[in-house]
């Protein structure tokens, strides 16, 4: 089992315009057999076919990053897009049809912290955390006009995603063009003490997407909790719970 060398990654007090995606951070799975390794993890001089260079869920997670004081606007795609895509067995987000042996998933995050940062003018998802099952924490940021390709399914300013139970707190979301925060993660959420002011504002107010709070999708193991926020002028839903959720203490 091989591990980064470093205890910690930050990526912080950066600015970024323009392009697709200002944050891409993930892991994918390699062949089991190693026909697709492409690093010497190990360091013993080999890559193709050395079992010790192969990426699987079972052998690596991307641990204890942390993202904050950034400012992120006007780009095209995502925000920050942190984390593979799907994860679950024999997924294959990159192609993997030449393995002689299918690869049985993409590796995790764990202890993915974002705070403090601005992120406004994006395209789809704003700060989007996907396969952070353990330590993700998701505060103090401020995301202003976004998700303005109107993509449904990646609209969210704030999008817990594939896998994700992270802890929402103490953020300030305006004018989202979706949802303020649109979770699709593995349930067991804490969405806390947010500001979202004049969410939805792209869709028709009959259209679930237009809210203030969004929990959608088939993937959660246990319900999330949504206290304390505060959602003003939502164009549709304050707070839309598709799923199992425990609502207290909230102004829409």
């Amino acid at each position: 089992i091989f591990e980064p060398i470093w205890k910690r990654n930050y990526i912080d007090h950066v600015e970024i315009s323009g392009g697709i995606i200002a944050f891409h951070s993930k892991n994918y799975a390699t062949c089991l057999d190693g026909s697709y390794n492409d690093w010497d993890y190990d360091n013993d001089g080999q890559i193709k076919g050395d079992l010790g260079d192969m990426v699987d869920q079972s052998n690596y997670t991307q641990k204890n990053m942390e993202i904050h004081d950034n400012y992120i606007h006007d780009v095209s795609g995502e925000a920050m897009y942190l984390g593979p895509n799907d994860t679950t067995p024999n997924s294959f987000p990159r192609d993997l049809s030449n393995c002689n042996l299918k690869a049985s998933s993409n590796p995790l995050m764990e202890n993915l912290h974002v705070y403090n940062n601005t992120i406004e003018n994006w395209g789809r998802d704003g700060i989007n955390p996907k396969g952070a099952r353990v330590g993700c924490r998701v505060y103090n940021n401020t995301a202003i006009r976004g998700s303005n390709l109107l993509d449904p399914g990646q609209t969210g300013s704030i999008s817990p995603n594939s896998d994700s139970t992270c802890e929402i707190t103490n953020n300030k979301i305006i004018d989202a063009l979706g949802p303020g925060i649109d979770d699709n993660g593995l349930g067991g959420n804490l969405i806390a003490n947010n500001l979202i002011i004049r969410p939805g504002q792209g869709f028709a107010a009959t259209n679930q997407i237009a809210a203030g709070i969004r929990l959608f999708g088939s993937n959660a193991k246990s319900p999330t909790l949504i206290l304390n926020n505060t959602v003003i002028g939502a164009k549709g839903y304050g707070i839309n719970a598709e799923r199992a959720a425990n609502i207290q203490n909230n102004i829409v």
